[in-house]
């Protein structure tokens, strides 16, 4: 009974963290945050050293935090975005997320 709750709860979270993705893709990172390029990242998101700022405002210093599937070869098996382990460049980077990964 404990590894079914274990099961159920994983798969819980990981439906709930696909769908903070999806709900953020069309958002846009910035640098509108008060310390943006201060060499911390402020932005409370993974990684972050502290959270003075709203997620995705402090770009620079914590890189892009948001991932979409809007690259017009998204799903087709390769990584189409131009980032770390990409086949190919055809893409802004964070745009074809289901095959490279988040961003």
């Amino acid at each position: 009974m404990n590894s079914l709750r274990t099961f159920l709860l994983a798969a819980l979270c990981a439906t709930g963290a696909m769908f903070a993705v999806a709900s953020n893709a069309s958002a846009q990172c910035t640098n509108t945050c008060g310390t943006a390029d201060d060499g911390d990242c402020d932005d409370g998101g993974p990684g972050s050293s502290y959270s003075v700022c709203e997620l995705g405002t402090d770009c620079n210093d914590c890189g892009p935090r948001f991932c979409n599937n809007s690259c017009a070869t998204a799903n087709d098996g390769d990584c189409d975005d131009g980032g770390p382990g990409s086949a190919y460049s055809v893409c802004d980077l964070g745009t074809d997320c289901n095959d490279c990964g988040v961003r």
